[in-house]
């Protein structure tokens, strides 16, 4: 399951779609991941949850929000942090757009990074960031498939942190 970085729009993905195609709101499986980062260099983990997946107990990204048709990858991330965090929800830097191929299809992934002063949500925990960093280094199994791929997509940008 290889991870891809960005996209080529002349990239041909099958006989009749291209790359940029994919990317456009008719595609079925679209995500927005997004990172909250504390003051404190921390990166605020979400725990998947445990109801009979393979993954149950996992850490992931702050917010992973899937797509509505007709939704941009912007609002759907906007509408998971605002689920999380209330009406004061933290302004959205895009960082990459992404994808990645698991269970027969491909996902196609956006990632957002947000800064955030408040307090650490019951369902959430605070990691250091470079914690973070070395454990997707070496392919912890504590964090959960996608996420591995969302950090290698944005762990070499130093902007992001």
């Amino acid at each position: 399951m290889p991870l891809r970085r960005g996209h080529d729009p002349t990239m041909t993905l099958d006989a009749t779609t291209t790359a940029h195609a994919t990317f456009e709101p008719s595609a079925a499986a679209r995500v927005s991941h997004v990172l909250l980062v504390d003051r404190k260099q921390r990166l605020l983990l979400a725990r998947v949850a445990v109801r009979g997946l393979p993954h149950g107990g996992q850490l992931t990204s702050s917010v992973v929000a899937r797509v509505e048709p007709g939704e941009s990858y912007e609002a759907a991330a906007t509408r998971g942090l605002r689920a999380l965090l209330g009406r004061h929800a933290p302004p959205l830097r895009y960082v990459d757009r992404t994808w990645i191929d698991r269970d027969g299809g491909r996902t196609f992934l956006d990632v957002h990074v947000a800064l955030w002063d408040g307090d650490v949500p019951d369902t959430h925990v605070a990691v250091p960031v470079a914690e973070v960093i070395r454990a997707a280094r070496l392919d912890d199994r504590r964090l959960e498939g996608s996420f591995l791929r969302v950090l290698r997509c944005v762990h070499g940008d130093a902007a992001v942190w």
